[in-house]
């Protein structure tokens, strides 16, 4: 089956750094032969018949054993991908979707910890929903500025968060068209 691997926390230098040509080949000698991986921020193409749960705990234990980062993965298929998208509340062109960020989660956030984050955001234009285990976070302003942020999802929902953007999204998914 058809997998993407999305790395927690991976930055391009520091202590996070992951070279993602060196992943790839860790990849492809370690059980995921065909593995891609895409841009320098953990995104990951590969084919398994392992579960979700499996993959993820393999490649965060390749990762911490032969590169150093201990890093959170969170695991969905291709079809997961084009729901996200596809169940986005902010459409053009009400919402620039170079301002929209998916949040993939490792689990249903807690109910209390999200109404916190609401609280916290309801001066600001700064939008979340959650379906399911995605938190959808328009942010119009600077994202660096922003109230809203993964470690703040993850410490009042009590779970794993990653984000990416629309167009990171729409890519991985090509990428899987190309790669079947």
């Amino acid at each position: 089956m058809l997998y993407f691997a999305f790395l927690r926390a991976v930055m391009p230098s520091g202590k996070n750094r992951v070279p993602m040509s060196e992943l790839q080949q860790l990849l492809q000698e370690n059980g995921y032969p065909g593995a891609k991986t895409y841009l320098h921020t953990g995104n990951i193409l590969l084919k398994s018949d392992q579960t979700r749960e499996q993959i993820a705990k393999d490649i965060h234990q390749l990762i911490l054993t032969h590169i150093g980062p201990d890093l959170s993965v969170i695991v969905r298929t291709p079809e997961e991908i084009k729901e996200v998208l596809l169940h986005s509340p902010f459409k053009e062109p009400d919402y620039n979707q170079k301002r929209i960020f998916f949040s993939l989660l490792s689990g249903e956030p807690l109910s209390e910890g999200i109404q916190s984050i609401q609280d916290k955001i309801a001066d600001t234009d700064e939008i979340l929903v959650i379906i399911q285990r995605t938190a959808y976070m328009y942010i119009p302003g600077n994202a660096s500025r922003s109230k809203l942020s993964n470690n703040l999802l993850e410490k009042k929902g009590k779970i794993v968060a990653t984000s990416r953007n629309y167009n990171t999204l729409s890519r991985m998914l090509a990428l899987a068209e190309e790669h079947k």
